[in-house]
């Protein structure tokens, strides 16, 4: 990102909410916000910091409250586990795993899902009513904690960060 745009989103936070006053004339302050969104393309930047404004009423405490909202709202736009996995029992009872898998990979849209069917594969295969709701638990609780590595991975890779080191992530 650029220093103009850069300045320009803070101008905007500082202009949208009145009370918060970032000192745009202190060298250790822009060194802090810069440092954390530097790696950001300049329209996606100034779209993030625009839609935080839209939806919060409170001024952010920090930049970490930005990528906390970015976190938030790629969440949002996630399938929920619920709906994949009776989307996964209904793909199996239509084209059964164990002959078609290329089919129904094919027809899952998401990259989580598919990683939890191939790591679940086998209960999937063998699944009726007796173990339903135990394949169940075990898909969404894999389901929701790639979920959230992954969320934490694209808010990462918004500011530029491969893996945060300091976290052991």
């Amino acid at each position: 990102m650029n220093k103009q745009t850069f300045a320009k989103g803070m101008e905007y936070l500082n202009t949208y909410y009145v009370n918060l006053k970032i000192n745009l004339d202190n060298p250790m302050v822009i060194e802090i916000w810069f440092d954390v969104f530097k790696h950001m393309e300049d329209e996606n930047f100034i779209n993030l910091i625009k839609n935080y404004c839209l939806e919060n009423v409170y001024a952010p405490q920090s930049p970490t409250s930005i990528l906390e909202f970015a976190k938030q709202k790629y969440l949002e736009n996630q399938p929920q586990a619920e709906l994949e996995f009776e989307k996964v029992v209904e793909l199996n009872k239509r084209y059964s795993l164990r002959i078609n898998e290329d089919t129904i990979m094919a027809k899952i849209d998401s990259e989580i899902t598919r990683s939890v069917l191939k790591a679940f594969k086998n209960d999937f295969i063998n699944i009726g009513d007796d173990n339903r709701d135990m394949v169940k638990k075990r898909f969404i609780a894999q389901f929701n904690s790639l979920l959230k590595a992954n969320s934490i991975e694209q808010a990462n890779g918004l500011i530029g960060i491969e893996k945060n080191k300091l976290l052991g992530e």
